[in-house]
């Protein structure tokens, strides 16, 4: 095993919603530009990113996990609408927004960050917003003229949470594959 593992903790997506994301990138590829889309298997929502950890450290963090899940109860997690960081207009990155289930999702993140700041990790600077990434714009060179990301997709889709996992992110030239380390179930 490496010295440091790269890895992050998220929740797992139903087949059925990574069907309706592999729908939507495929309309969104008709864009043309340097995008960069996510494999449809590797979408997850990610609550926390953690870097490279040792194994002593990734102990700690699943501790940690399930302490976090202590009174944590299933509960149901629908897709929102389209959206694009920093905004509409330019994005940089394509996201799917979290509707049914948010106020769950930031709740765990909070405990999560709050316990792992406890242990000495650091927190997350940035606000937290739920979301899916669909894709990375690379440049704006070649990208469509008058790009920009229309809000109005929505996926009726919804499917139950009952866990969350710890994923080892591997990097490679084809991609990062994803390997679950730890599952914490409600």
């Amino acid at each position: 095993m490496p010295d440091k593992i790269r890895s992050f903790i998220a929740i797992e997506l139903s087949k059925e919603i990574q069907g309706e994301l592999g729908n939507l990138i495929a309309e969104l590829k008709q864009v043309e530009g340097d995008i960069r889309w996510a494999k449809v298997e590797n979408i997850h929502l990610t609550l926390k990113f953690l870097g490279n950890l040792s194994t002593e450290e990734l102990d700690i963090v699943k501790r940690v996990m399930d302490k976090t899940i202590s009174g944590v109860q299933n509960f149901t997690l629908s897709l929102g609408k389209l959206g694009g960081f920093p905004n509409f207009n330019r994005p940089r990155v394509i996201w799917v927004g979290i509707d049914k289930g948010a106020d769950e999702v930031r709740r765990i993140n909070g405990q999560l960050e709050d316990l792992l700041a406890k242990e000495g990790f650091e927190r997350e600077e940035r606000e937290f917003h739920p979301h899916l990434t669909l894709g990375r714009i690379k440049t704006r060179k070649g990208l469509s003229p008058g790009f920009r990301i229309t809000p109005g997709w929505n996926c009726p889709c919804s499917m139950d949470v009952s866990h969350l996992t710890l994923f080892q992110s591997t990097l490679t030239p084809k991609g990062s594959i994803y390997t679950p380390l730890k599952t914490s179930s409600f």
